[in-house]
């Protein structure tokens, strides 16, 4: 995905070679304008615009004034001088009014190309900086989420709704859509913003260890317990709690949740009375709980109590135009992290990567772009380094699947056995790899790994 560079020149010659620079060399898109004045109608019309290279001397609006209406109006896009006069004051005053750097004409075009490589990288880390801060300080809002004015736009404006009012939040969505994205932005946009945020994944705690987990316990309430620990709930006082995938906890435990979000307190193990508590509850699941109320598997008064908000997170492939600026994202995010030059993708690959079905969803596409990113030798990502895993008809997969598992180990004597063979043979066919696995499964991956640790002595 190309970004849009805005080229302020007066000489026609010069727009049109530096565009034709921008486009070939570096993969860029360009807008041009013949003075400061349109160079600010153009901004303000095309949102898309990343980068501003502006000459100085021009008729109309020069480059100083239109840099001084820019940084003013626009802060946060970063603006390259450049100027055929040789004047040290004049590339003085730029930098201090904001200007990213100052560039003598005529240029050489390798050092166009390390500055506007340097630019955007630390435009790059800057919102990268800002976006990590906002999350430190338990901030972080839907604006700070990709997607938020397209794709995720009719969920965001439920959960908008959701962040004004002090009401337990149920969020349901496959695996790798960004539940606990979501869960944190409600935080950072309710009354609760700035105080604490606590995730919790419900399926990745000992089922003997889920209530001292949530709700404390006292120091030798239980064998190891050398001293007293107050639980997620307690330290998510005046904030908010994150219960990830809570359908897979355990009855029993199902029973001292439902007590606390009756009475607004719990009780630590071991402990002889109550404690108080101001917290908002937020869950989410991947799982069908109303199924799961039918079959027995989560407590019907529960679920209630928990969905008074509900709300659904779209997949990936059903919001593909969301695809391109995840894309994006990820190429400039493994830029900074692995300090590797910025790719950019070849539209045609792109093109394919929007009709892929994405089974791990957001999760599985920024894993997908990072291990393209890092061992293409190309600056432009090719479909060639994208070894995308193959779409197999599901009926026809799954239904072998079973057939083999029943000819191979049946009759099996209990649930569980069929439940180990299941397991072992997802791992077998993907060599060990849990996620895929898991995926295979339907399952969470916190709770395939529950249950081979539950099944690990079977």
């Amino acid at each position: 995905m190309a970004k849009t560079v805005l080229i302020i020149e007066d000489d026609h010659t010069q727009r049109v070679i530096l565009e034709a620079f921008l486009r070939t060399s570096m993969n860029l898109d360009s807008y041009m304008a013949e003075n400061g004045r349109k160079g600010l109608e153009i901004l303000a019309t095309k949102p898309s615009i990343s980068l501003v290279i502006s000459d100085i001397q021009m008729p109309v609006m020069d480059g100083i004034e239109a840099l001084k209406e820019i940084k003013k109006a626009y802060p946060a896009i970063p603006v390259i001088m450049v100027s055929a006069a040789q004047d040290l004051d004049q590339a003085v005053t730029a930098i201090k009014l904001g200007a990213a750097d100052y560039i003598n004409k005529p240029y050489d075009k390798s050092r166009m190309t390390v500055t506007i490589q340097n630019v955007m990288k630390m435009q790059t880390m800057g919102q990268e900086i800002e976006r990590l801060q906002h999350d430190k300080d338990n901030r972080f809002t839907f604006t700070d989420m990709i997607g938020h004015d397209d794709g995720l736009k009719n969920v965001i404006q439920l959960a908008k709704k959701a962040a004004m009012v002090d009401l337990p939040t149920l969020i349901n969505g496959e695996t790798g859509t960004g539940k606990e994205l979501f869960a944190k932005a409600i935080h950072g946009e309710s009354k609760q913003s700035g105080a604490p945020f606590i995730a919790v994944n419900c399926g990745a705690i000992p089922a003997d260890l889920v209530e001292s987990t949530l709700f404390g316990h006292e120091k030798g309430a239980f064998t190891g317990a050398t001293q007293s620990a107050i639980g997620k709930f307690r330290e998510a006082e005046g904030g908010t709690i994150f219960l990830d995938e809570v359908g897979d906890l355990p009855l029993e435990a199902q029973v001292k949740l439902l007590r606390v979000l009756q009475e607004r307190e719990v009780e630590p193990v071991g402990a002889s009375r109550s404690v108080k508590i101001n917290v908002r509850i937020v869950t989410a699941t991947h799982r069908n709980l109303e199924e799961d109320v039918h079959q027995g598997l989560f407590r019907e008064d529960l679920y209630y109590r928990l969905n008074v908000l509900q709300m659904k997170i779209p997949s990936l492939k059903s919001r593909p135009q969301d695809i391109p600026s995840l894309i994006d994202y990820f190429m400039r995010n493994i830029a900074i992290t692995a300090n590797i030059p910025e790719k950019t993708i070849e539209p045609k690959t792109l093109s394919v990567l929007q009709k892929r079905k994405w089974p791990g969803n957001v999760r599985e596409l920024e894993n997908s772009v990072y291990r393209a990113c890092v061992l293409s030798n190309n600056s432009e990502l090719q479909i060639n380094d994208f070894p995308l895993q193959k779409q197999f008809t599901k009926d026809v997969d799954e239904n072998t699947n079973h057939k083999e598992l029943h000819t191979e180990h049946a009759p099996y004597e209990t649930i569980a056995e069929m439940e180990i063979a299941m397991i072992k043979d997802a791992l077998s066919r993907h060599d060990g790899n849990m996620t895929k696995a898991a995926q295979h499964l339907g399952l969470a991956k916190s709770t395939l790994y529950r249950k081979v640790r539950e099944h690990k002595n079977t």
